[in-house]
């Protein structure tokens, strides 16, 4: 609305200050004036008009001085500003353009031009400024699209390994691969199904996510990779989508060690004894279906590494024997045989601790 506009005339003649200022009101602007440089200067300090008419002509400091003046200050640059002289120059006029000048106007003024020119000069600023708040806006939101894709990038790496996100983008699928020499280490709570049925689910689930979290961040230290939780159980593997600085079996027992030692340390009350068995061997790694992607293995390697863990000892990491002699060399161990569901007749080893 014109009414809310504010326009500042710098002009030296009080009579001409007059005119321009009758032909402004009459338009329902709101108008100020300075007589000099000096006035205007004092003025602009505390005010910023949103468009200012400027003589040329001025006392000591000359308009033109007074032009780029304001267009190098950061408070009123972006203020149009149409000359108003009576110098008829088309070389002036080009002249004062290029210093910033948004407009033109030569003594005596047509006041049906001068409105005019006034209208689109303030039309103008209008739009950029509503340019400048869409770009500001655009600004944000692209902020805002950054940080949101950062944060389904880390929502992805909670459930899909690092390596295979790209992929998944650009494929839609992790099309399942086989891996060899791989360690897989599954753990389980001794413990916690009698622990539930006597507690409060909320209780339950902070102290479980307490474990996983310690769990996850040795993993992470033993450059191991957990691949998923059920229930209490925890799954992990060395070698599979990283490349392990060792044997992944001894990587995954040195892990499942740390893990028994966390379990005794943070839950010294509770009676929850983790027990761990580790297998070594070929498996298949991927995704399957479209809903609630999850990473996951599969093979006969697997199957084994969960039987060595129901077959084990509560506190205690077990391995397979494949795994053993492996390790062997590192580990001190005590072995024991078990009938296992599907296998058979086994003999597992109950890791005792780093040979000496």
């Amino acid at each position: 609305m014109t009414e809310s506009k504010r326009i500042l005339i710098i002009e030296d003649n009080f009579r001409e200050r007059e005119v321009l200022r009758d032909s402004l009101e009459s338009k329902g602007y709101v108008v100020d004036d300075a007589p000099d440089s000096a006035t205007a200067g004092s003025y602009l300090r505390s005010n910023i008009p949103d468009l200012i008419l400027l003589d040329l002509g001025l006392p000591n400091y000359s308009g033109s001085d007074l032009l780029s003046s304001l267009k190098s200050d950061a408070r009123t640059n972006s203020i149009p500003i149409i000359i108003v002289t009576a110098i008829v120059d088309p070389q002036k006029a080009i002249e004062h353009i290029r210093l910033g000048a948004d407009d033109y106007l030569t003594k005596p003024v047509n006041n049906g031009l001068l409105n005019a020119r006034v209208q689109n000069a303030l039309q103008r600023r209008d739009l950029q400024k509503q340019a400048a708040f869409l770009q500001a806006e655009s600004d944000r939101n692209v902020v805002k699209l950054a940080d949101a894709n950062r944060e389904i990038e880390r929502l992805l790496r909670n459930i899909i390994p690092g390596s295979k996100i790209d992929e998944l983008k650009t494929t839609k699928t992790v099309r399942p691969e086989r891996y060899e020499n791989v360690g897989v280490l599954f753990s389980d709570v001794k413990g916690f199904t009698d622990y539930c049925g006597n507690h409060e689910p909320e209780i339950v689930v902070q102290n479980l996510q307490k474990l996983t979290v310690k769990f996850e961040d040795i993993v992470r230290q033993n450059g191991l990779e957990k691949i998923k939780t059920i229930g209490d159980g925890f799954m992990a593997t060395a070698n599979l989508l990283l490349a392990s600085s060792e044997d992944p079996v001894a990587n995954c027992v040195r892990c499942g060690l740390q893990m028994c030692q966390a379990t005794d340390e943070i839950f010294p009350d509770l009676n929850w004894k983790v027990r761990i068995g580790v297998h070594v061997g070929a498996v298949v790694a991927g995704i399957l279906g479209r809903d609630k992607f999850q990473f996951d293995l599969w093979g006969q390697t697997v199957n084994t590494a969960a039987r060595v863990e129901s077959n084990g000892t509560p506190g205690f990491v077990c391995v397979s024997e494949p795994a053993w002699e492996r390790v062997k060399h590192l580990f001190r161990a005590e072995a024991f045989v078990k009938d296992v569901k599907g296998i058979g007749s086994m003999t597992l080893y109950r890791i005792l601790g780093e040979a000496t």
